[in-house]
């Protein structure tokens, strides 16, 4: 579906062009900062997705990444135990391990710019904001489905 979406969008623009709304995830699923880390976990499993924006009273306020869930569980070395590894989760809250008040992008940004600021700030995503209110997220995986649709129409 997003492939088709980005062809589209790329039959009509040339790469440079493409702001960061044309790529984005729209609407992403999110979490607020007193969450449990083991929902954050359990979302990012089913899901199959590695950011999850935190949102308070309709505003963005952090993001959260697997690495910063699985920094919160004790070491495979220490527990075997997968069941008892998760049971750190539970008691753990999304603000305490969070990133709060993130890099973001406007959906009128150029992507390349948005590009530059996860690169140089090494984030594998930018929450996307119209003023202060959460409309997307780009993603690393959101880029690599714009290269294979780039890649596509190289044939």
């Amino acid at each position: 579906m997003k492939r088709l979406h980005l062809s589209s969008i790329l039959a009509s623009k040339r790469p440079s062009e493409l702001k960061v709304g044309e790529v984005m995830t729209p609407d992403p699923l999110t979490l607020g900062p007193g969450d449990r880390l083991s929902e954050a976990w359990a979302m990012m499993e089913q899901r199959r997705f590695m950011h999850i924006p935190i949102v308070k009273d309709g505003k963005l306020v952090g993001r959260l990444t697997e690495r910063h869930v699985r920094d919160a569980m004790p070491s495979i070395l220490l527990l075997t135990d997968p069941a008892s590894r998760l049971k750190a989760l539970e008691v753990t809250r999304v603000h305490q391990v969070w990133i709060p008040e993130p890099r973001t992008a406007s959906p009128s940004d150029d992507l390349r710019s948005a590009i530059r600021t996860m690169r140089t700030v090494k984030a594998g995503s930018l929450p996307v904001v119209d003023g202060d209110r959460l409309i997307g997220i780009l993603t690393a995986g959101d880029l690599l489905s714009l290269l294979e649709a780039l890649l596509a129409l190289q044939r």
